[in-house]
């Protein structure tokens, strides 16, 4: 890519999660590329992990509050994602769970967007958030479902502005297929194998453990099903343990 102006367009900046990892990794391997996101504000230690770079952002990190409730504005990332200015780029990169995919490129640009997952509130874990924040009934889950049938609809159709679409599993890539109707090529995200340490047997039940990572959210827990290695599906309550941070054993129960 000699010569070519590369843009990275990720979705949001304000922690380090498994998406800022593959964001840091993209920019390791395009030091000159420019960055953009509808919002940054992620800490000053998180900073040298992406190279010192600080994002273009959109309007939304003008706003009054806006560090504290940015996520609240969803009706307006479609808007806001679109609003940043791409022009003169050669090539835009996005790394996109929610909206940054949908970032406006022309015929004459190559867009690559390394897919984290389509939106899982606008398709199909929409009941289990919704549920989550009490907008699962009534005229306020009315208006919910309305905002988000309109915000699956324009992320259906801004996935034809992207090229080429990277996965980061097998699983995803039959999401993009069942969301977007694309194709997609597997790429699996970096993870630092040596960082995770499995639990022992505690119980003496002789039950195989195996170590499992994730960005727990508040709806997580009864009713989810735990998959073993070899892809079997267990009904029986599973406990995983893994350290996430150093000195931090984190607990999490599936069933």
């Amino acid at each position: 890519m000699t010569g070519s102006r590369i843009a990275v367009v990720h979705d949001w900046l304000d922690t380090w999660r498994g998406g800022e990892n593959v964001l840091a990794e993209i920019l390791h391997v395009y030091p000159e590329a420019s960055l953009f996101a509808l919002v940054d504000f992620l800490p000053d230690e998180c900073r040298t992990l992406l190279a010192g770079k600080y994002a273009t952002t959109s309007f939304l990190q003008r706003l009054p509050g806006a560090r504290r409730y940015f996520r609240a504005l969803l009706p307006l990332f479609p808007r806001a994602i679109e609003s940043l200015d791409l022009a003169g780029y050669d090539l835009v990169l996005s790394s996109s769970h929610a909206v940054a995919k949908g970032a406006r490129t022309t015929s004459g640009q190559t867009h690559i967007c390394y897919c984290h997952t389509p939106m899982r509130y606008a398709w199909d874990l929409r009941e289990q958030y919704l549920a989550a924040l009490g907008l699962d009934s009534g005229v306020r889950g009315t208006l919910a479902h309305r905002m988000l049938d309109r915000v699956r609809d324009w992320d259906r159709r801004t996935s034809a502005s992207v090229m080429h679409f990277i996965a980061n599993s097998e699983y995803i890539r039959d999401r993009i297929a069942l969301c977007y109707g694309r194709d997609a090529t597997v790429i699996y995200p970096p993870v630092d194998v040596n960082f995770f340490a499995p639990a022992d047997d505690a119980n003496g039940d002789g039950i195989s453990t195996f170590p499992a990572a994730t960005h727990a959210r508040p709806f997580w827990g009864a009713g989810v099903k735990a998959a073993g290695p070899a892809g079997l599906v267990s009904q029986r309550v599973q406990r995983f343990q893994w350290k996430v941070r150093p000195r931090f054993l984190a607990e999490f129960s599936c069933e």
